[in-house]
């Protein structure tokens, strides 16, 4: 069966929405050359196609449950319960009951080694798994909008600013919410 040259630019039109190709893959792929592929992107009908693709590309992706914040925070809770389980269960192993730390489920059991092979174990801090619960713990919050960036600020008399940069910090002070009022909603 033959393919016709409407599938082709249907396929080359694809290819290019999804953006995942470089055009001289794309070529390669449906068999036409890079030169080709530039002047049917020239073409607005073509143009419009790949666009209105593109377009339904991101509205699928966004569809898609790792594209909503509440199944990504969902899967991070989820991990860091499963973390703090993980430290639970150590907290009440027989043989860290005695180490100092032990009943925290923060000290891990790391083999020390020798020339001649194992000749003992000592007991360390899990510092990977604090690590991952902070990084889980930031991520949310990230998700959440309740990281606040630090930010170095160097105070100036007002009256040294010009008129923009007054606006500019007007602007700033409102697009944060901060409210140095005092006043709350609905006085």
């Amino acid at each position: 069966m033959k393919v016709k040259p409407a599938q082709i630019r249907e396929q080359a039109a694809q290819f290019l929405a999804e953006g995942r190709f470089e055009y001289q893959e794309i070529a390669e792929k449906i068999g036409i050359t890079v030169r080709a592929l530039h002047k049917w992107r020239r073409d607005p009908k073509f143009a419009a196609r790949v666009d209105e693709l593109s377009r339904e590309f991101s509205q699928s992706a966004l569809k898609r449950a790792i594209a909503r914040k509440e199944y990504r925070v969902n899967v991070l809770a989820n991990k860091h319960s499963e973390l703090l389980t993980v430290m639970e269960e150590r907290a009440v192993d027989p043989e860290l009951a005695g180490i100092p730390g032990g009943k925290t489920g923060l000290v891990v059991r790391k083999p020390v080694t020798s020339k001649d092979g194992i000749c003992g174990y000592e007991f360390v801090v899990d510092t990977g798994t604090l690590k991952e619960l902070r990084s889980i713990q930031e991520q949310v919050a990230k998700e959440l909008g309740q990281l606040v960036e630090k930010k170095d600020v160097k105070l100036r008399s007002l009256k040294d600013m010009t008129d923009e940069e007054l606006a500019e910090l007007v602007a700033e002070v409102s697009e944060s919410g901060d409210d140095s009022t005092g006043s709350t909603e609905g006085d």
